[in-house]
């Protein structure tokens, strides 16, 4: 067959060559080996030295995107506030929150649970007291709190402040 297109019979011949068995082949296959080889090893080269997409470690710090009152929680003794970091945390317990009441009100931090999302926690506490404010922050140091890549949450200082009467 005759080929006018010279890049289509280079390829032909790489992809179906004909060639007779070589003594190794002969002596290492059984007789009824066949004749035809098929030459993947170019393409298979190329892919080899593909240039891999590698991503740069993770060596931001999680922080708090949001920290709040859920109202659908509120009480007359208890209530929580629902704490967002800025990505998937672990290590969130209570040890890591403080709560402070003004001086008509008390409050205890009773537990910590996981929210809809590994980066939200529900800080749950009750109060008691004829009105005033509480204010509840996230420790900024000894916390225990790090992202999946171990980059250790540093709080800055953030706290929420909620009224009532």
């Amino acid at each position: 067959m005759l080929y006018t297109n010279k890049w289509s019979e280079y390829w032909r011949c790489i992809l179906t060559r004909l060639t007779p068995p070589s003594e190794r082949e002969r002596r290492s296959n059984p007789p009824n080996y066949g004749h035809r080889r098929s030459v993947f090893l170019p393409v298979l080269g190329l892919m080899a030295f593909a240039v891999p997409a590698f991503s740069q470690p993770d060596a931001t710090p999680p922080s708090i995107a949001t920290f709040a009152l859920d109202p659908a929680s509120v009480t007359p003794t208890n209530a929580r506030m629902t704490v967002t970091f800025s990505e998937a945390v672990t290590g969130v317990d209570q040890t890591d929150f403080a709560i402070n009441g003004t001086p008509n009100t008390t409050a205890t931090i009773t537990g910590v649970t996981a929210g809809a999302t590994a980066a939200s926690y529900h800080v749950n506490f009750t109060y008691s007291g004829t009105a005033g404010s509480l204010q509840m922050a996230i420790k900024t140091s000894g916390t225990g709190i790090a992202d999946t890549a171990g980059n250790p949450f540093v709080g800055h200082g953030i706290a929420a402040t909620v009224a009532y009467q």
